[in-house]
């Protein structure tokens, strides 16, 4: 057998509850040239049984000596993958039939891009959607940009070129913390271009039994330590990442408005001296995330400083953002 052109990874952990479907609806792609390499990482329930009840020769099933943890057995699927796209979904999260075929042809038409996801939909453990729909940013020019305030995949939802995932160092995370798709998504971002496929092909499930209910401490410590990777490009150090952090959380109330103010002027003139990110995007990116403060805290001096380093740095609000700061009355009618 040739190499395939896509290995989707799978790893699983007494994950007997939801694996027969997350297979089930890898087999039944629309592209057909891939493997399923599924890794057992210790399982003691039914996980393995279930998967050697599939006669199909494209499932490669390999086992951990042990229970490794997911960070390990992440990067051995890495390592073990034939296919020159790696494609991941975990073993309780489910895609639709043209997955597949879909990111394959984006990644080959769009040969300047890693990593491609996609949007989602979140569903419970009984597969029925609730919440929110998960919707990160697709522009191909603003995606390792918008890497600074939080991560920009679903990981189920992730085709990245396995060279390119290799020559980042393979999953990573910082002072024995978590989040190690993030770690290797970050570093992929400073030297390439990234995108999201604007198409809801991902449904990610979130039950009581999943990483990010389970360790979910764990994984905000790694994530500040990414952050705080990331920002060392700019000078700054972990205590001075309140701001990204805050977007992780999903919470501003913790922010003074010096701490607001300072980071965005700072980060602001570091890119423009060191040429960090090209400044067009880089300020697009920076000054929506400092507008969505804003809104969300309806904050006077926030909004005054925002509109005057807007123009300290030659950038153009969108027309909807001046409404929005006009109708907030924090300016005159010279705006």
């Amino acid at each position: 057998m040739t190499n395939p052109k896509i290995t989707v990874v799978m790893t699983v952990y007494n994950g007997e509850k939801y694996i027969k479907e997350s297979i089930e609806c890898v087999l039944n792609q629309t592209f057909q040239d891939f493997e399923l390499l599924v890794i057992n990482d210790g399982s003691t329930d039914g996980s393995v049984s279930i998967v050697e009840s599939f006669q199909d020769s494209r499932i490669r099933l390999i086992h951990n000596e042990k229970n490794s943890g997911v960070l390990f057995t992440r990067n051995r699927g890495l390592q073990e993958a034939f296919g020159e796209y790696v494609a991941v979904l975990d073993s309780d999260d489910l895609c639709t039939s043209n997955r597949l075929e879909t990111q394959y042809n984006f990644l080959e038409a769009n040969p300047d891009i890693a990593v491609c996801g996609t949007w989602g939909i979140m569903i419970d453990e009984n597969g029925t959607v609730f919440g929110h729909k998960i919707m990160p940013e697709t522009n191909k020019n603003l995606v390792s940009i918008a890497m600074l305030f939080n991560n920009q995949f679903i990981h189920s939802s992730v085709m990245y070129r396995k060279e390119i995932a290799l020559q980042a160092g393979g999953y990573t995370t910082v002072n024995g913390g978590l989040a190690e798709d993030f770690g290797l998504f970050s570093r992929i971002s400073i030297h390439h271009k990234m995108a999201n496929i604007p198409e809801y092909i991902t449904q990610y499930r979130e039950h009581n039994l999943g990483i990010s209910k389970t360790k979910k401490d764990g994984i905000l410590v790694g994530e500040l330590d990414i952050l705080a990777y990331l920002y060392q490009r700019f000078g700054l150090s972990k205590d001075e990442l309140a701001v990204p952090f805050s977007f992780i959380q999903n919470s501003f109330d913790a922010l003074s408005d010096s701490q607001i103010s300072t980071f965005f002027n700072r980060i602001l003139e570091q890119n423009k001296i060191n040429n960090i990110y090209p400044a067009k995007h880089f300020n697009e990116v920076i000054f929506s995330k400092w507008y969505l403060i804003v809104k969300q805290t309806k904050n006077r001096f926030l909004a005054k400083e925002l509109y005057q380093t807007s123009k300290k740095f030659n950038h153009k609000l969108t027309f909807r953002e001046k409404k929005k700061l006009f109708k907030l009355h924090f300016f005159n009618s010279t705006i």
